[in-house]
């Protein structure tokens, strides 16, 4: 009986305790890099990823800021999270897009190719572009492993998964001060769980007294 005591007190307080809850993070810090260009910044460009060309590699670098949501301390459920970027000119259709997260720290206004943070080999969230608008990532597990500490938050890079290729669409960025509707951003939905843990133990300790 103690067992299923513990059980429920543990139920009930993760009901009390913890809450539900989504925000919206549109980005402030995002620019391109451009393989043709390496020693050139793009940090106050109005596009993330241009038509440069044919055999041009033009990746976007954005990052999200979760400290005013998340304390390191604290303990998360991340249960859906998706990253989203705006097509204006030249849609693709059916072309794959990939995130892939920055494994080192970079700056907005000094990124350029030759400096460009590294990445995995392997996408973080792959998608099928679809013609202009919004375009999403399903990035749940890679903003789970950032709130849990697992992972540095150091951004991502958004790449055409079959780069180098021609034509590239325009992906807005956060400079871009005609579309400020359209901006890079990150939509978090997830649970808080931060006070459970003390408050259960409190309880279980007492069911043993």
């Amino acid at each position: 009986m103690k067992v299923l005591a513990i059980f429920t007190t543990l139920f009930l307080f993760a009901v009390v305790l913890s809450y539900a809850d989504e925000v919206t993070i549109v980005t402030n810090k995002d620019s391109q890099v451009v393989n043709t260009m390496p020693s050139s910044n793009w940090g106050t460009h109005d596009y993330i990823t241009d038509n440069w060309g044919s055999g041009v590699i033009a990746r976007g670098i954005v990052e999200f800021d979760l400290t005013d949501e998340f304390d390191p301390s604290g303990y998360y459920v991340i249960n859906s999270a998706v990253m989203s970027f705006y097509v204006l000119y030249n849609p693709p259709s059916d072309e794959p897009w990939g995130v892939y997260h920055n494994l080192e720290s970079w700056e907005e206004m000094v990124v350029t190719w030759s400096n460009k943070p590294d990445i995995p080999d392997d996408a973080d969230s792959i998608t099928n572009y679809d013609g202009a608008g919004w375009q999403d990532f399903d990035v749940t597990d890679l903003v789970q492993q950032w709130v849990d500490g697992v992972l540095e938050n150091y951004g991502i890079q958004l790449r055409a998964e079959d780069e180098p290729s021609n034509p590239y669409c325009y992906n807005l960025s956060s400079d871009n001060s005609s579309y400020p509707d359209y901006w890079p951003e990150l939509y978090i939905d997830y649970s808080d769980y931060t006070n459970i843990q003390s408050e259960s133990f409190g309880k279980i300790k007492a069911l043993f007294k």
